[in-house]
């Protein structure tokens, strides 16, 4: 077997001492960003691990590689060292993320390696983000660049196994058939992790457009994205939503399995992993992002979680579906995702709110069958309405007009308390004036008194606004 086959990239060559320079300047400055953000005022956006991309050790030399697209035929170099993010299982796709300089464009990107299923009815990432595009569907990444890695006779570069798996059958440890993988490679812009929100508000508007991609995709191409996580929704440097990782997305085939990563996955599938994905199991998918991000970001509190839901140790092992479904359940009934977890009014309200449609949703979904649904109290029309994202676009509209007016609130609130003090201070100028010039008596001014402290009153009961829940 040649160097093709074995998975070696026949267009990697050592990075010169420049194009070394050049990376690794291009990354000194994005960290630079992450401590002096433009506005001294805002909290820095950072990518987590990027400074693994100085890594200067033996272990990760510096290399030039070629990234050329399917379609456009175009075709640019970076230069690459460690990779920021990855997965280190022997299983799945060895997906990583480099920060990578281009060289013809002259700026920092970010490659995604991967190496994805030998599937025909599973197209390449790139392919469908083009496709997004072509059909205006907003707030997905721009692909720069995106293709299969070339590998011999200029066939992509691709692995045997399902081959062998297939001619030795006789001699695997499973009935399952192994799926070969091809290596494919995307850049694409710089996006930030969902935990680099500023505030509550770009978290509830992060996925309140995450909600219009989906029903926009799904309306025109009919495309769901089946794997909703924390992970795959980022923000842009100014804080909107990048919907990412379409790597799994494809259209809705009655015959297909579950898809998606278990910790926030719907119920539905995590109860019978043969069903296949729906619309309505991708917004319910937002929904546990919204509990997981607001929890990891806002909560006052991280106690109470049931154990399994957001178990870190249970998602690197993969989770047991089981589990999760079961403290998913529960959570939705007893409250512990937002009841006095949270200072904003409108997450908390917001949660809430959803929780108990979903929880909803869930009763009529997995009632008996022949039970008496207006002797159980059902509302059998939740089955319609949560699969319709204009349903959820509503509560998330209305949480984003809560926040903005609470807000408002709470600047007059402070407005007002500046002038209360403003009006104290010279309450107690005037009236040290008025007894200087009293002698030593103790005699009031006229006007100086009385107006601070009502202004201070009315402060106090309007800034209660923001801690009420």
């Amino acid at each position: 077997m040649d160097d093709a086959g074995r998975g070696f990239d026949l267009s990697a060559v050592l990075a010169t001492r420049r194009e070394v320079t050049l990376l690794t300047d291009a990354v000194h400055d994005l960290l630079y960003t992450f401590q002096h953000p433009a506005d001294e005022h805002d909290a820095p956006r950072v990518l987590p691990c990027a400074e693994l991309s100085l890594d200067c050790s033996d272990t990760y030399p510096v290399y030039k590689i070629r990234v050329t697209d399917d379609t456009t035929g175009d075709s640019t170099e970076l230069v690459v060292r460690r990779p920021f993010a990855g997965d280190s299982s022997l299983f799945g796709r060895g997906t990583r993320a480099y920060l990578a300089y281009d060289l013809k464009a002259r700026k920092l990107v970010v490659l995604k390696d991967t190496w994805r299923a030998k599937d025909r009815r599973q197209r390449a990432e790139s392919a469908i983000l083009r496709e997004l595009h072509a059909n205006d569907v907003p707030f997905i990444p721009q692909v720069l660049y995106g293709g299969d890695v070339p590998g011999s006779n200029d066939a992509p570069q691709h692995t045997v196994v399902d081959e062998l798996s297939a001619e030795q059958a006789q001699r695997r440890c499973t009935d399952t058939p192994l799926l070969g993988h091809i290596h494919h490679r995307m850049v694409q812009d710089i996006f930030y992790p969902l935990q680099t929100v500023r505030n509550e508000r770009e978290l509830i508007q992060a996925l309140h457009d995450t909600i219009i991609t989906l029903d926009i995709a799904h309306q025109k191409l009919g495309i769901l994205h089946r794997d909703l996580s924390y992970q795959n929704i980022m923000l842009d440097s100014q804080g909107r939503c990048v919907v990412n990782d379409w790597d799994s997305a494809g259209p809705f085939t009655p015959d297909g399995g579950a898809v998606g990563t278990v910790h926030f996955m719907s119920i539905r599938l995590l109860r019978n992993e043969s069903l296949p994905n729906e619309p309505v199991d991708d917004l319910q998918s937002l929904f546990w992002v919204l509990s997981f991000a607001a929890l990891l970001c806002f909560a006052q509190y991280h106690g109470g979680i049931r154990s399994g839901l957001f178990d870190d140790r249970n998602a690197r092992e993969g989770g047991d579906p089981s589990s999760v479904s079961t403290a998913k359940v529960f959570s939705l009934r007893d409250g512990s995702l937002y009841r006095g977890r949270y200072c904003c009014a409108a997450l908390t309200a917001l949660v809430a709110e959803l929780a108990d449609a979903w929880a909803e949703y869930q009763r009529v979904l997995f009632a008996p069958k022949g039970a008496c649904i207006p002797a159980l109290e059902l509302k059998p029309e939740m089955l319609e309405l949560a699969a319709r994202p204009s349903y959820w676009l509503e509560k998330f509209a209305a949480a984003l007009a809560k926040y903005d007016a609470d807000e408002r609130e709470a600047r007059i609130a402070d407005q007002l308390e500046d002038l209360a003090a403003s009006r104290e201070d010279l309450a107690e100028a005037a009236a040290a004036g008025g007894k200087r010039k009293a002698g030593d008596s103790d005699v009031p001014v006229a006007g100086a008194q009385g107006e601070g402290p009502q202004l201070a009153r009315r402060s106090k009961r309007l800034r209660a606004i923001r801690q009420r829940q």
